[in-house]
């Protein structure tokens, strides 16, 4: 099952066992596999690909997860863009946008640690 808290939450999907699973009102996610987007209450517009993607992603917005265990421990970060195999331990790319103006991008860091 999937999406099983939803209150009010509009523009969503919801793929794999425990997807979206506490979901209440955060719109405009997509979440494909087991986990993703587990934990996320009233965050918006985040995609997470892969298990356990941004799984414990609460109230964060605007993140993207791509491959399993992807941002796995974001909670509330916003603006975070992680791609590959547990990268939020080995890989961390993030990117900032001005939200607010909707301007390009302000800020990248990319960071490797083995």
């Amino acid at each position: 099952r999937a999406m099983t808290a939803s209150t009010s939450a509009q523009q969503n999907v919801a793929v794999g066992a425990n997807a979206l699973d506490a979901n209440t009102t955060g719109d405009n996610h997509v979440a494909v596999g087991y986990g993703a987007l587990g934990s996320n209450t009233t965050g918006g517009d985040n995609v997470a690909v892969g298990l356990n993607a941004l799984t414990s992603n609460t109230t964060a917005i605007g993140g993207v997860a791509l491959g399993h265990k992807a941002l796995q421990n974001n909670t509330t970060a916003k603006y975070n863009v992680a791609i590959g195999y547990q990268t939020q331990t080995t890989l961390l790319l993030f990117v900032k946008y001005c939200y607010q103006t909707h301007q390009s991008l302000q800020t990248m860091a990319l960071v490797h640690t083995h």
